[in-house]
């Protein structure tokens, strides 16, 4: 096992050395074998066509579009057009497009998505889906993604949002939704880009994406890809604020094009800077304070996290039909973090306290999914078959930290330079592990050219163990099935309509934490119920989607009454709206992005007497936006963006809202030549002053930027 933690006793120089030693002498492995393995491909027996599967992500004619065509995991065995549930595929023309850097900047445009400010020492990227908790429902090429750090863009392809409960596919959680990352694979053509940013943030940003195949070695379908990064910038509009990250990920891949293709990647992220925690609110709203005001102490509060990622895969094409294919992974995010949120802001008095506290854990993933893709005919009848088993576990080993000593500020005009006056310790590791099994069948039956039917069930055993440092270990464990359904009427080929169901639950240790009123509450159990339509228009160049949905958490915790247990499941919350989307080419030179949702989040039954048919917090009831980009004579694009969101309750009695707003971004750009490209992107063009995230309690507020510009020089050759 790789060491734990760089407080630990193996340092972190010597851990990195560790982790990369490993990816660096895995690919050397696969290189040196590859020979052996492509000759056994290709000698002897007759070699097998390809399969054709969907799902694979984007080929090289793609990516030049908003409309992708396909998930890239190959559950999802059917084009997204056909797919009966509400998908959002981020592109990467987009991402490029609006200067993304991170997760956070992608879901921006994404309606429906809400970010969240981190309470206590809670960070990362926090958010909701349809107004349920989705932090926990991040994915990464399929895999969990279970630790708190802000993800990095740099290496990724696209982002897929899958909207409503699809436990089927991800295992426990993704009640509102999930998110999964792709990453960014080799290819057998040569190319090496790179961007060169500056900002009026003071953001210095480089990038670097080269690929290139390996010829001459005796290898068959080989092909290397590096990414890499350097980021340093502050946060406009925010004092004291700032983050500096760099990061790698080289990728391997043997027997591109042929029956039987290998890879082997790997991922490092170093991030640190100072944390943001905006500003105290009263009544749920921010304090009448300056946008600028940073409430901490500039040389204690401080946030680190390191990514180490290692994963390799296989796909054997046993003939035109049958795809067999398995992937391993690897992965650890060392956090630690100390911030000072404010807290009890007196205007009379002009004093808020800044309460340190903090964070230091290490998580770790080893997981495992194979996956088995057949295709076939029961007479008339065709069938995309995807059948499959997953194993993970997941260990946090988790340090508490206790502060002593602090002093108060000045509410208005707050002095981050003075020192913190008191010290802090950290308490023996508590180990938390989350094992958990899951077995899954989905199938795609196409009963005419007009009629098509999917389902798929799937199995999850999950078992928690918590083990603290002086106390006797807590153990719990779930196993429950997941559902899904749906129907699609194909009037014309280029479009469907379609009725879904989806189901999921929500374990007490779901997080791979357990809070010790949970020790005996099973899971949440949620439903999900969609009509829609998806159409493909303008010669199949523009996707345009709709659909109404009902989720409903049917039995939702609540606190227990007296003679009950500490907390119950009694409760039932209930989102329903309608979601409108669209991506894609309306001419030529004319693109656009974007949605809009509606949503009307209710607790519709709790033990809390003040929740009771309120509005689920941090669920606005609308959110828009557009994105869109024109080409222009003489070289030159131009592109606008807008994002809206009404106002949100912070809490569930709905004592606190936060205001609604509109933000709008530009972007003008010029190829200079084939190879060399500027683009100048200004977000907040009005330099608008909204709530960008707010804490589930109402007790700060995090602002979004200011208004400021990027300057970015990309390269292709």
């Amino acid at each position: 096992m790789l060491p734990t933690t760089k407080r630990g006793p193996v340092s972190a120089p010597l851990r990195r050395q560790l982790l990369t030693g490993s990816a660096i002498g895995l690919v050397l492995a696969c290189a040196v074998g590859a020979p052996a393995l492509a000759q056994q491909a290709s000698g002897g027996a007759t070699q097998l066509p390809p399969v054709t599967v969907q799902g694979t992500g984007p080929t090289p004619e793609q990516e030049e579009t908003y409309k992708p065509e396909a998930m890239s995991s190959q559950k999802y065995s059917e084009p997204l057009r056909d797919t009966p549930q509400s998908i959002v595929v981020v592109p990467r023309e987009v991402m490029e497009e609006q200067g993304v850097t991170s997760l956070r900047d992608a879901l921006r445009y994404v309606p429906g998505v809400t970010a969240l400010a981190g309470e206590g020492g809670v960070r990362g990227d926090q958010i909701r889906i349809r107004g349920f908790g989705s932090s926990t429902d991040i994915y990464q090429d399929g895999f969990r993604d279970i630790g708190q750090y802000f993800r990095e863009s740099f290496y990724l392809e696209q982002i897929e949002v899958t909207k409503g409960p699809s436990s089927a596919y991800g295992g426990r959680g993704t009640t509102g939704g999930s998110v999964n990352l792709v990453t960014k694979t080799p290819r057998l053509d040569t190319f090496y880009n790179g961007d060169l940013s500056l900002g009026t943030n003071a953001l210095i940003r480089g990038t670097a994406d080269l690929n290139a195949p390996i010829t001459g070695m005796g290898l068959e379908g080989a092909a290397i890809r590096l990414n890499a990064m350097g980021h340093d910038a502050e946060v406009a509009g925010r004092d004291v604020t700032e983050t500096q990250r760099w990061g790698f990920a080289p990728s391997l891949a043997l027997g591109l094009g042929t029956p039987t293709r290998f890879n082997l990647s790997y991922v490092h992220v170093d991030q640190d800077g100072i944390p943001d925690y905006g500003l105290p609110s009263v009544a749920g709203q921010p304090s009448p304070v300056r946008r600028s005001n940073f409430y901490g102490y500039r040389d204690f509060n401080t946030e680190q996290a390191q990514l180490d990622q290692i994963t390799g895969g296989f796909e054997r094409d046993i003939n035109s039909n049958l795809t067999l294919s398995s992937k391993l992974r690897f992965s650890e995010v060392d956090f630690f973090q100390i911030t000072s949120p404010p807290r009890s802001p007196n205007i009379a008095a002009n004093t808020v306290s800044r309460n340190p506290n903090g964070r230091d854990e290490v998580t770790r993933l080893y997981a495992n999914q194979t996956d088995l893709n057949y295709r076939f005919n029961t007479g008339s009848v065709t069938h995309a078959l995807v059948t499959g088993l997953e194993l993970s576990r997941e260990e946090i080993d988790r340090r508490t930290l206790t502060f002593a000593g602090s002093i108060a500020d000045n509410l208005f005009n707050p002095n981050p330079n003075t020192p913190f006056p008191g010290s802090y310790t950290r308490s023996a590791v508590t180990e938390n592990t989350g094992d958990n099994i899951g077995i899954y069948v989905q199938d795609a039956v196409t009963l005419s050219p007009k009629w098509e039917a999917q389902g798929g069930l799937r199995f999850d055993r999950f078992e928690f163990e918590s083990q603290p440092p002086t106390a006797a270990a807590t153990t719990h464990r779930d196993t429950m099935p997941s559902y899904r359904a749906g129907l699609n009427y194909k009037p014309l080929p280029f479009g469907s309509v379609y009725v879904a169901y989806g189901s999921s639950f929500n374990p007490s240790a779901e997080s791979v934490t357990l809070n010790n009123n949970l020790v005996n509450v099973e899971p949440e159990k949620t439903n999900n119920y969609e009509i829609g339509t998806k159409w493909d228009v303008l010669n199949e160049r523009l996707a345009l989607t709709a659909a109404i949905y009902r989720t409903e958490k049917t039995n939702a915790r609540t606190p227990g009454l007296a003679g009950e247990p500490a907390m119950v499941l009694n409760g039932e919350q209930r989102a329903e709206g309608v979601e409108l989307g669209f991506a894609g080419n309306i001419t030529g030179k004319w693109k656009i992005f974007g949605g809009y949702v509606y949503t009307d989040g209710k607790i519709v039954k709790s033990n809390t007497a003040a929740e009771v048919g309120k509005q689920i917090a941090q669920t606005p009831e609308h959110s828009f936006t557009l994105w869109t980009t024109y080409d222009l004579p003489r070289n030159f694009e131009v592109g606008a963006g807008a994002q809206y969101l009404s106002d949100r309750f912070t809490n569930n009695t709905n004592t606190g809202i936060q205001e609604g707003y509109i933000v709008y971004d530009a972007m003008v750009g010029y190829k200079v030549t084939e190879a060399v490209t500027l683009r100048l992107n200004i977000y907040n063009l009005m330099d608008e002053f909204y709530i960008e995230r707010a804490h589930s309690g109402g007790s700060h507020a995090i602002p979004g930027p200011s208004r400021y510009a990027v300057l970015t020089t990309s390269f292709q050759f």
